[in-house]
């Protein structure tokens, strides 16, 4: 009776009820998040000077400021990555909208906490789906050409 005893309270400790092993099964991935609609009032065919540095108004503001821009629009649309997203990688789709004969051709930007930049995609194509580097914490979308008033929304999944 002892030796079963001993023996049930060794597999107990080496198998408690609802293990380790099933609490860690992992964090489940977000869900999908798409931001709010914005628009991009001008194109800027140039994002970066010949020294490199991004010169668009809205996203040299971001840099700056490292706050959402006061000029939000104008030349680019800047999203805040989400929390749950800000430490993954993901796959981020910005989409546009536009009535107008010219098209568009959207680009997007990523930046750390610190407003610097971590990546770019600038394919060329209306709308933009790009790699999100992990630690992204702003994603802005320029417009390289034609249209003014270009509708953007920027979606995110795991």
């Amino acid at each position: 009776m002892k030796r079963s005893i001993l023996i049930l309270l060794v597999l107990a400790l080496l198998f408690p009820a609802g293990s380790a092993v099933a609490k860690k099964k992992g964090k489940k991935a977000p869900k999908p998040w798409t931001s709010e609609e914005g628009t991009i009032a001008v194109a800027h065919p140039v994002f970066y000077s010949t020294s490199g540095d991004l010169i668009s108004v809205t996203m040299q503001e971001l840099k700056n400021t490292c706050a959402m821009p006061a000029s939000q629009g104008l030349d680019a649309f800047i999203v805040e990555v989400p929390a749950e997203y800000q430490k993954i990688a993901a796959t981020a789709t910005a989409t546009g909208s536009s009535a107008g004969a010219g098209g568009y051709d959207l680009d997007v930007f990523f930046f750390d906490s610190g407003c610097n930049i971590l990546a770019a995609s600038q394919n060329t194509g209306t709308d933009e789906v790009a790699f999100m580097p992990a630690g992204t914490a702003w994603i802005g979308v320029g417009n390289y050409l034609a249209d003014p008033n270009v509708g953007v929304q920027v979606e995110l999944k795991p």
